[in-house]
């Protein structure tokens, strides 16, 4: 419920953050072909979802809950956390953009593959784990989860590229032509 709450928010400040980081932003120019700066605030976006994602909500939501077994505070990682989450947003708002053309889209486009992927395991194909206890765990009970995962994190990965090199979208990437199609609807 938290996951799903929080989720909620991130896509809604997501949201928020797309309409402004391209406002003003030539709609007919593809993202992948826009100066550094172009392409960085395009890259706004994914640069915030990767980490919150990942580096922030997962162990608060682990924390939360978990508290009356974890021997810690929320409190007490939260700052870590919150560097963890604006280093790691540094790094891809600034490495991302310094590739122009089909490597920027190709960059960015598995980057939104992993989000997709890392948000479908999350919260649809990790229930058969169970509560972490710290008991042993024979991983071996796992392996048609493990692979059933591992089908469809390169599934959401042939999506993406199939989607990559279609006529549907541009030669500059899947993620670049969601941002253009945001544009036209701010």
């Amino acid at each position: 419920m938290i996951t799903s709450f929080l989720y909620t928010l991130l896509s809604a400040v997501l949201s928020i953050v797309l309409a402004f980081a391209n406002a003003g932003a030539a709609a007919e120019t593809p993202v992948s072909e826009r100066a550094y700066t172009g392409r960085q605030r395009a890259a706004i976006p994914l640069s915030l979802a990767i980490p919150i994602s990942f580096v922030l909500i997962g162990p608060v939501d682990l924390v939360i809950q978990n508290s009356a077994d974890i021997p810690f505070r929320l409190s007490g990682i939260v700052p870590l956390l919150l560097l963890l989450t604006g280093v790691s947003f540094a790094v891809f708002c600034f490495v991302i953009p310094v590739f122009s053309g089909k490597v920027y889209g190709v960059l960015a486009s598995v980057g939104l593959a992993v989000l997709i992927a890392g948000y479908i395991q999350g919260n649809y194909m990790n229930g058969a784990i169970g509560e972490l206890t710290g008991e042993i765990i024979v991983w071996g009970q796992f392996k048609a989860q493990a692979a059933a995962s591992l089908i469809m994190w390169i599934l959401v990965l042939i999506c993406i590229f199939l989607l990559l090199i279609s006529q549907t979208y541009s030669t500059h990437g899947v993620y670049d032509d969601c941002i253009q199609k945001c544009n036209r609807k701010f």
